[in-house]
């Protein structure tokens, strides 16, 4: 009895992937270190990114929501109570000792005297990769969800706290008591911080369907480790005209599989919710099965791209899957299709 207790013990102890104890990477000098004022930090962003051209640094008295009664005035209270009383921070994210950017700010609303000027809430993260190299990334999930970001530290990580007043996914209008995620950066995303051992299980096929309304890309991928993998775009995925819509195979490159399934595994799949959904209940827009651990499956449904940071992360990195693999053309087998989201019955309203 003994000896099937230790065996025991040592099998669940293989299966539960403990994270490496975090060291931080030595400091590397940039551009960055030397932005000390918005002006700065504002040329500096729309240098970047274009698409921040009508961004601006303000701080939460200048910033209005579509909720105003509500959000606004909270906002207000947890950036006091907080000690946000800057709009940009400085840390290290992603640990590759470049300095990295918070932005607390919004965006113009119309043309508005600058003394009178409101802002709609936005949060920007600048990922230092060097001269050049640096990318944009948006934290704001949605038009009306604001919320208070922090930086925190748990044994030297830097983590991205947002303190808010509604819940994404359920409530609304937004709830009166805070409510907080922490966020960690990983795999090049935002997902949410894993502070317990992160238990591996072995994930042997991947299946994705995403359906973006009329305009967005729809597409399935069925991706299974070490065999062949299937890319099956149906509308709006190439905007090069020379590629045309079909049904596509490769072996998936290991490093990329494992990529998602680590990531998988640190954001706890297997207890995630099943079913997630926003204010309104339009139809079901994203799909993931999950096939792991000798035939078990878990299956994820999605309503206009909610869910968890973490769930975010996974869908762009199956986005990202269609323009980096050698995908070849191939007829398609039957049967191979994933029930199309909008028939499942699976969806909650």
């Amino acid at each position: 009895m003994k000896n099937i207790f230790f065996v025991l013990v040592i099998l669940f102890a293989i299966s539960c992937k403990k994270e490496e104890a975090f060291t931080r990477a030595a400091h590397i000098p940039s551009k960055i270190d030397n932005l000390n004022t918005e002006d700065e930090i504002e040329a500096y962003i729309r240098k970047l990114d274009t698409n921040l051209r009508d961004f601006y640094l303000v701080d939460y008295k200048r910033i209005m929501t579509f909720n105003p009664t509500y959000v606004d005035s909270l906002n207000r209270i947890y950036a006091k109570q907080l000690g946000i009383n800057k709009t940009f921070y400085k840390t290290d994210f992603n640990n590759d000792g470049l300095t990295d950017l918070l932005l607390i700010g919004g965006w113009k609303n119309g043309n508005v005297k600058p003394k009178d000027q409101l802002y709609q809430f936005n949060s920007q993260i600048v990922i230092n990769g060097g001269e050049g190299k640096s990318t944009t990334y948006s934290i704001a999930r949605d038009y009306n969800f604001a919320f208070v970001p922090q930086i925190l530290y748990t044994d030297s990580l830097p983590l991205l706290v947002l303190h808010h007043s509604q819940n994404f996914d359920i409530v609304y209008p937004p709830r009166r008591d805070t409510l907080q995620v922490k966020l960690v950066y990983k795999s090049g995303y935002f997902v949410e911080f894993n502070k317990k051992s992160v238990k591996h299980h072995e994930i042997k096929k991947i299946e994705f369907t995403n359906v973006l309304g009329e305009s967005g890309p729809f597409f399935q991928m069925i991706l299974n480790k070490n065999k062949e993998s299937w890319f099956i775009a149906i509308c709006n995925n190439f905007e090069e005209r020379q590629y045309s819509e079909g049904t596509f195979k490769t072996a998936i490159k290991d490093s990329d599989f494992n990529a998602i399934s680590d990531l998988l595994n640190y954001i706890d799949f297997k207890n995630l919710r099943e079913d997630y959904s926003i204010y309104n209940t339009g139809p079901p827009s994203m799909a993931l099965r999950i096939t792991y651990d000798n035939g078990k499956i878990k299956e994820i449904f999605n309503n206009a791209g909610a869910g968890t940071y973490g769930l975010e992360a996974i869908y762009s990195l199956m986005m990202e899957l269609r323009f980096s693999q050698d995908w070849k053309p191939a007829k398609e087998p039957k049967n191979i299709r994933i029930p199309r989201p909008e028939k499942t019955t699976r969806w909650k309203a």
